[in-house]
């Protein structure tokens, strides 16, 4: 039976290296230094008994140390010592075998040396090789110093490409964890700048991903230096008070630690059991989190004294093992009073890092608050090293079925990894600080999920088939809906279907990985296919048109007038049956028109250019041009003057009216969608050089105010009358009482008194009143301002406009 008091009571958090002189000391006495550092090692190395073992890391020190020669740490220490300690880490406190601690001695050897991973992967192997290349920063920022302004998402890379090495040896990132430990360690030497930001990292990033592999002791230490460099005035405060009720302290848990191994002895528990009781104090990070938290001072922090019950158990059967931590509950608690709401089983249910224990916190009969924490030596050495202690270094696989709950876990937290270094690192951190929570199957099998994950997220956890054709779900024997958020400790049971049931709209509420991966693959696939089917659908319409041409001279002018992003988009909502045939045949029938008048246009302009070339070669043979009978201007000259510009864009005088003539030639002239001028409107131009174009606007039209005050030499006076043969479109807002036929009175209005195509139709109603926008094919101002007009005088609209600002 072992009592320990005061080596966890005293705060020792910061283990500094001895300051000495280094450059004071000869050749002989550091390479003594060295070799002194590096004994130490070897004897911390509890895995490497075995000579072929001993060999690895004595072998892997002797080229380091030779890689590294003459390279001195910021604070004038020998580099290699830097790698020694990192293995020393890795070796005692994680328990890590040979080629873990080889990796650690080598991880900085093809970063900072001449040397590349081919000469690693010769000397020592591939597996060897792996875990260096996953701690070695990327080539480029080595290599190319250029790169190194953008230092910001270089580092995320870096982190990014460490946290894939998951997917092949998770051991990378626990030997990158004691890396990080030994620069906290040794920061004293770096500038206030280097400082800050190491100790940023680590809060965000290194100290949440040491808890979540079940390093807790690391990550206390990794949380308090941080602490110190970023805050050092509130780390001694706090310390100092912690040192100041030292001798309180340990006084009161000697006490209360002699009352419960007198009891243990009386009833003859102890009896061939070898028992620890050590004192344990809050941390300083930890205290200093919940003054900040709960706005208190240091003297009203509750729970800053604990007691852990260390024992070997009598069997190895779990059952048994959990009845006698249960029992040692049971009699601390007869012998004070629990404090209601503070017992936790860890041991029935264990936390996602793997850590077991039962806690139980009690009033003491001289009013301390006491929390006591029972484990096995097994679970103490999980709780303080991780669940790495228990990984099987023959096989290279974990022995525990938690490590490997959590590798797949932490797998699936992580993004693809094409995806942008920096949101990556970012939503990293946001996953290492989200604390997760475990779930159960119906058989009772435990199932970690990420806080804030649904029932699809737990179907697709067990299997993606399972998620596929989940639904309904029932959380502890109730059916919930299948965006419920799951809590700690529910129950769930997926109720699946024969086929595949999923929905698009569940992307809006998964959490997790792997659903967002499998529904976004299944959901494009199945679009594609709409997309394929809804094509076949559209050329056979186009059919019935009798039009052959390439399917793409009808479909963009379709699927403007319904407004849609894509083609891809038109086809699928025609497959769906959510494109109205009639709306899509008036549309067509639009297209096929304005094609002809196209058609129409060009053998106009071919024509002139025939007779401009039979006119200039007759001038240049001396021949007279005919003069027009009657003095009448031809009609083909005529309707081209209606149709184009004379010369180009750069020759139009902005110093008189234009006339936008019967015929708008598209080549020349366009509507802005800003305000979207018609026929009849007050309109001005704008000279676009780049594309030979003149964009029309309403002269009230606040772009074309902005242009007209800072670009007038490209600003064009224009008259737009009506005209027979080109359509705006124009879109308009009606309100009114939802009653029955009020729909079909307005379409009546519009298509048969007005003749007009609409171009769209958009109506919802609420509470008895309807509101909406359609959209028109109109000829000009004076027949928008009828139609308005016979709108408004249908029985229950309560108002009509014109809508101009952009769709």
């Amino acid at each position: 039976m072992i009592m320990k008091l005061s080596d966890d009571c005293k705060c020792n958090n910061n283990k500094k290296i001895e300051s000495i002189d280094f450059s004071q000391m000869s050749e002989a006495e550091k390479e003594e230094y060295i070799q002194c550092h590096f004994n130490s090692l070897l004897r911390e190395c509890k895995r490497c008994k075995a000579e072929e073992e001993k060999q690895v890391v004595i072998s892997a020190f002797k080229f380091a140390n030779s890689a590294h020669k003459g390279m001195i740490r910021k604070s004038g220490e020998p580099y290699i010592i830097h790698p020694i300690e990192v293995a020393k880490i890795v070796a005692s406190e994680i328990g890590f075998g040979a080629k873990a601690v080889a990796a650690a001695l080598l991880h900085d050897v093809v970063e900072d040396t001449a040397y590349y991973l081919e000469d690693i992967e010769n000397a020592f192997g591939e597996k060897i090789a792996y875990l260096v290349k996953g701690l070695t920063k990327l080539e480029e920022l080595n290599r190319n110093p250029e790169k190194k302004k953008d230092s910001i998402s270089l580092q995320a890379e870096n982190f990014r490409s460490l946290i894939f090495t998951i997917s092949e040896d998770i051991r990378v990132v626990y030997i990158k964890i004691a890396d990080r430990l030994h620069n906290m360690r040794t920061l004293e030497s770096m500038p206030k700048a280097s400082q800050l930001r190491s100790a940023a990292e680590v809060l965000d990033v290194y100290a949440p991903l040491a808890y979540r592999l079940g390093l807790y002791e690391i990550k206390v230490e990794l949380e308090n230096l941080a602490f110190k460099y970023r805050d050092e005035k509130k780390f001694n405060e706090i310390e100092s008070l912690i040192n100041a009720r030292y001798e309180d302290r340990e006084r009161i848990i000697r006490k209360h630690a002699l009352q419960i191994l007198s009891k243990l002895l009386d009833m003859k528990y102890v009896k061939n059991n070898e028992f620890e009781v050590t004192g344990r104090s809050k941390t300083i990070y930890s205290i200093a989190q919940k003054m900040e938290r709960q706005d208190v001072d240091f003297d009203h922090i509750f729970d800053k004294l604990a007691l852990r019950i260390v024992f070997e158990p009598n069997s190895l059967d779990a059952e048994e093992i959990y009845l006698q931590c249960w029992n040692l509950a049971g009699i601390i608690e007869s012998m004070y009073t629990p404090i209601a709401g503070r017992f936790r089983n860890w041991i029935k249910n264990p936390k996602p890092n793997g850590y077991r224990a039962i806690h139980t916190t009690v009033m003491t009969n001289t009013g301390h608050k006491l929390e006591i924490q029972i484990r096995t030596k097994e679970m103490n050495t999980i709780a303080e090293k991780g669940l790495a202690s228990h990984w099987n270094y023959k096989s290279g696989k974990p022995m525990l079925k938690e490590l490997e709950d959590l590798i797949v876990l932490v797998r699936e937290e992580i993004n693809d990894p094409n995806t942008d270094p920096v949101k990556f690192l970012d939503k990293f951190k946001i996953d290492l600080n989200t604390p997760n929570i475990l779930t159960f199957t119906p058989k009772g099998d435990k199932i970690i999920l990420k806080n804030g994950s649904t029932p699809v997220d737990f179907a697709f956890r067990i299997h993606s088939s399972i998620g596929m054709r989940a639904i309904a779900a029932k959380v502890d024997k109730k059916v919930v809906a299948l965006n419920t958020k799951l809590k700690w400790g529910d129950q769930v049971e997926i109720i699946t279907s024969k086929t595949i049931s999923a929905k698009k709209e569940w992307l809006d509420f998964v959490v997790t990985k792997r659903p967002e991966v499998v529904l976004t693959k299944y959901f494009k696939k199945e679009e594609l296919d709409l997309s394929k089917k809804g094509r076949i659908k559209f050329r056979e319409l186009l059919k019935e048109f009798n039009v052959n041409r390439k399917i793409t001279e009808i479909t963009t002018y379709v699927i403007n007038s319904f407004e849609l992003e894509n083609q891809d988009r038109f086809f699928i909502l025609l497959e769906k049956k959510e494109i109205s045939i009639g709306k899509l045949k008036s549309a067509i029938n639009i297209a096929i028109s304005l094609e002809k008048e196209f058609r129409k246009k060009k053998k106009l302009q071919e024509k002139l250019k025939r007779k401009e070339a039979k006119e200039a070669k007759e001038a240049n043979e001396g021949k007279e041009t005919k003069e027009t009978k009657g003095g009448k201007e031809p009609k083909v000259e005529k309707a081209l003057k209606a149709l184009t510009f004379v010369g180009t864009i750069e020759s139009i005088d902005p110093k008189r009216v234009h006339t936008v003539g019967d015929i708008l030639d598209l080549s020349k002239y366009e509507t802005a969608d800003c305000c979207k001028p018609i026929a009849g409107d007050e309109v001005i131009g704008f000279k676009e050089l780049s594309k030979d174009k003149l964009i029309i606007h309403k002269s009230t039209c606040p772009t074309a105010n902005a242009l007209n005050s800072t670009q007038k030499r490209l600003v064009v006076p224009l008259k737009w009358t009506a005209t027979n043969d080109f359509l705006s479109r124009a879109f308009i807002v009606v309100e009114g009482i939802d009653s029955k036929g009020i729909l079909i009175k307005m379409i009546h209005v519009i298509s048969d008194e007005m003749n007009v195509n609409m171009i769209s139709l958009d109506i919802a109603s609420h509470m008895d009143i309807f509101k909406g926008e359609i959209g028109l094919y109109i000829k000009d101002l004076k027949s928008l301002n009828t139609l308005l007009s016979k709108v408004r005088n249908i029985y229950g609209v309560i108002s009509v406009n014109r809508k101009s600002s952009s769709i």
